[in-house]
């Protein structure tokens, strides 16, 4: 249902219910900057699945000192917002038995980059809007609502930008 294996969703909501252990996981993705090729997008990294390697590549607007070879880093963060509010959705959607007949996001950031230029200290996202576009047959405005609320309450990212994450950089030791 909705593009979800939930024959698998149910499976993996089973064994984190009987081990709390397997709640805890961990996600790296590395990168590596083009300190040298003009040609070339200024960041790439490999992003591994279950089923592979997929390269990604960033490359800063050209007002910022890029050449506007890949798309920059802020559409990437804004994608990785919406596709993860959009599966929490689908997921909340396909845990109630709800068929998702269309589903479609906006989602803008307002943005201030004097911060970025150390020309002010100013919040640089100041805003990130939402627009959720979602049909399910027979269910109304308000249901549909409770579902977005839900998605909102469980989706990773909306909860990091909202109660915020522990950043912590460090220098790697040579």
């Amino acid at each position: 249902m909705n593009n979800i294996n939930l024959e698998k969703l149910r499976e993996t909501i089973e064994k984190l219910s009987k081990d709390p252990s397997l709640r805890r996981t961990k996600q790296t993705v590395s990168g590596e900057w083009n300190t040298s090729d003009p040609t070339k997008p200024q960041f790439k990294s490999i992003i591994k699945t279950e089923k592979g390697e997929y390269t990604l590549f960033a490359d800063l607007p050209v007002p910022q000192g890029g050449s506007a070879l890949a798309p920059a880093p802020i559409p990437y963060c804004l994608f990785g917002i919406a596709s993860c509010f959009a599966s929490t959705l689908v997921t909340v959607a396909t845990l109630e038995g709800k068929k998702i007949d269309r589903l479609k996001l906006d989602i803008t950031a307002d943005m201030n980059m004097s911060r970025v230029f150390g020309l002010e200290d100013a919040p640089i996202i100041e805003k990130v809007t939402i627009l959720v576009d979602l049909k399910i047959e027979g269910e109304s405005e308000e249901a549909l609502r409770t579902l977005i609320r839900l998605a909102e309450e469980r989706c990773p990212a909306a909860y990091t930008l909202t109660r915020g994450t522990k950043l912590e950089v460090q220098l790697k030791k040579s």
